[in-house]
């Protein structure tokens, strides 16, 4: 067992996305593994547990996820090793963040070796998972902390627009007055 095995990812642990739009309503997510087995088992997961508050892709190879990720992700869920001639998890997510650095890319793995988990998160990895029985329920949080910062951000959007709406009225209430009292002259 490795200590950050029990690490999970919040908005207070710098975990802040940067949205496509503000139009938009579901976090995009791409799950990234050469196993079928747990792309199915971890994107249902996802999908029972969050239904259509999230859209979950999934991609079995690297170089079909680099090429979607011009559509802009929420959050990329990456293996750590993949088959042999294919790029590994950690070549992967350097290429995204070359291009993309504010896409966060979670690495999961079934690696036990701390210097493992440590290089990933020196090469820029959001956060490192331990692939095992808690694997779903540990994804669930990051996306429900995803969820949360997606709510605030819509909220003090919300609220920034309300400001500007009242600035706008005040402005226009007080050129009428100056308007008004330069006409009765």
């Amino acid at each position: 067992m490795i200590l950050v095995e029990e690490r999970t990812v919040s908005k207070d642990a710098g975990f802040r996305p940067v949205f496509r739009s503000s139009k938009k309503k579901k976090p995009l997510i791409f799950l990234v593994d050469d196993d079928p087995f747990f792309l199915l088992i971890t994107a249902g997961a996802l999908r029972n547990a969050f239904g259509e508050k999230v859209q979950v892709r999934t991609f079995e190879n690297t170089a079909e996820c680099l090429q979607a990720v011009t559509q802009m992700p929420d959050l990329v869920i990456l293996d750590y090793f993949f088959a042999p001639g294919e790029p590994d998890g950690l070549s992967t997510m350097k290429e995204i963040n070359r291009f993309y650095p504010q896409v966060p890319v979670i690495i999961a793995s079934a690696q036990e070796r701390v210097d493992v988990a440590v290089g990933a998160l020196r090469e820029g990895a959001t956060d490192y998972i331990k692939k095992d029985e808690r694997t779903c329920e540990r994804l669930k949080d990051v996306v429900r902390a995803l969820l949360d910062v997606q709510r605030e951000e819509e909220e003090e959007e919300k609220e920034s627009k309300k400001q500007l709406r009242d600035y706008i009225v005040i402005v226009i209430f007080i050129l009428l007055l100056f308007t008004a009292s330069r006409l009765s002259r």
